[in-house]
């Protein structure tokens, strides 16, 4: 095929693709009039591991509500190794049939007849879930494609990731969920230039923000009270798979132990390794090596391996040392004391690579540059000094908390209805 011939063949599938597009949202006005009729209407969930469902006290509200009917539809991940997609596939099944939730498997939206009204993806990327579960089964269909997505929103948008909030799926979501006004901002560089996005907050800021009383403690049980201090680090050390070097892992790891057995009286650690990291270790350090390292933290008496849910690890928590920048914002709904890990001559790119919600987070972060800075921090921990709580406070009532006083799933519910404080959406 001709050079000519195959640039015709993209425009006339760019073409395809926006016309595709235009054709399903001028039908979502009348769709939108036809669901809010609905005396009951049909919400599918479209899940495939139990890590990143965020949407879960969505699910909960809707099952209480009486005019939604919630439905888990399960599936295989695709963008990992067959026994990684099994692994975590029967990690979710095990998870709901612990909480009695009735769900049941989709290969294809169109073929097994799902006939959701709304349908909310774990992830809003292609190449994770299969595309027979994808979105490209509703574009013909009266489903309705809505989005509350599984982190907080912290990175700022450059043209390089533009994706981030771009992505095909985004393009067909009738209302995009957005934690605050800062937030929303992102949506002026995307092709529908925000007319999608609803400030309502976002499922997981209501579970940051539950009472600890609400909460199971799963800090290791200790002979006398010390100070809790979870320690998170990325994935993103350099090897084949990530070229990408900022986590400071690599630098402070076996400090890390060395300060959890020199405080051992008056600190309790916790290892909350990013879920990525061990893959990465594998073909860094080799499989022994990293066994050894994460069972030391598993086995220490003052510490505890952390791997899976982290709610109520936080809440029970005083203090965090990381460089994650997921957790740039989630921990600060905790108003703890955090020390963000950080190579100096990479503070300003990483700050800059932020949007204005993560910036204004970054910030009220100590820094650690040294293993010096985070012996320190573990000292002002124990003492208790914290000279940035007001300002931790002040950020936490301004920018944490859904608008209207409201729960966030309670005001996706109402934008979904078009009631209250969203009857113009």
């Amino acid at each position: 095929m001709g050079k000519y011939s195959q640039i015709f063949i993209y425009i006339l599938e760019a073409f395809e693709r926006i016309i595709k597009l235009l054709l399903y949202r001028r039908r979502i006005t009348n769709l939108v009039k036809q669901l809010r009729k609905k005396e009951e209407i049909r919400v599918l969930f479209v899940l495939s591991e139990i890590s990143l469902w965020k949407t879960e006290g969505l699910y909960k509200e809707m099952l209480n509500h009486p005019r939604f009917r919630p439905i888990i539809g399960t599936c295989l991940i695709s963008a990992d190794t067959p026994t990684e997609a099994i692994r975590k596939y029967h990690a979710l099944i095990d998870y709901l049939s612990k909480k009695d939730y009735q769900y049941v498997e989709i290969y294809d939206l169109k073929k097994d007849k799902i006939d959701a009204d709304i349908v909310f993806y774990q992830e809003p990327y292609d190449n994770v879930i299969s595309p027979g579960v994808f979105y490209h089964s509703l574009i013909n269909s009266n489903s309705l494609i809505c989005d509350a997505h599984y982190a907080m929103r912290a990175m700022a948008i450059t043209r390089q990731n533009k994706w981030l909030i771009d992505a095909e799926l985004y393009r067909y979501c009738w209302q995009m969920y957005v934690e605050n006004e800062l937030t929303a901002e992102f949506g002026k560089v995307s092709l529908l230039k925000g007319k999608n996005i609803v400030i309502t907050g976002m499922p997981i800021q209501d579970e940051l923000l539950k009472d600890k009383k609400e909460l199971s403690d799963p800090w290791k049980k200790q002979m006398h009270p010390k100070k809790r201090i979870i320690y998170a680090p990325h994935h993103t050390i350099p090897n084949e798979f990530n070229l990408i070097n900022l986590s400071c892992f690599l630098d402070v790891c076996d400090f890390m132990l060395e300060m959890a057995e020199k405080y051992a009286d008056k600190i309790q650690f916790a290892f909350k390794p990013h879920p990525f990291l061990k893959k990465k270790l594998y073909v860094h350090w080799g499989k022994e090596k990293t066994d050894a390292y994460y069972q030391k933290w598993a086995t220490m008496e003052n510490s505890q391996l952390s791997e899976g849910e982290y709610i109520g690890l936080f809440a029970y928590s005083d203090a965090m040392i990381h460089d994650c920048d997921s957790f740039t914002i989630e921990y600060t709904f905790m108003k703890k004391p955090i020390l963000f890990l950080i190579k100096p001559e990479q503070e300003k790119a990483r700050r800059n690579n932020l949007n204005k919600f993560g910036q204004m987070a970054f910030d009220l972060h100590d820094k650690g540059f040294s293993k010096d800075d985070i012996e320190k921090f573990i000292l002002k921990t124990i003492a208790g000094d914290d000279k940035l709580k007001l300002e931790r406070e002040s950020f936490y009532n301004n920018y944490l908390l859904p608008p209207y006083g409201n729960s966030a799933s309670e005001n996706i519910i109402n934008a979904i209805l078009g009631e209250k404080e969203y009857s113009n959406r």
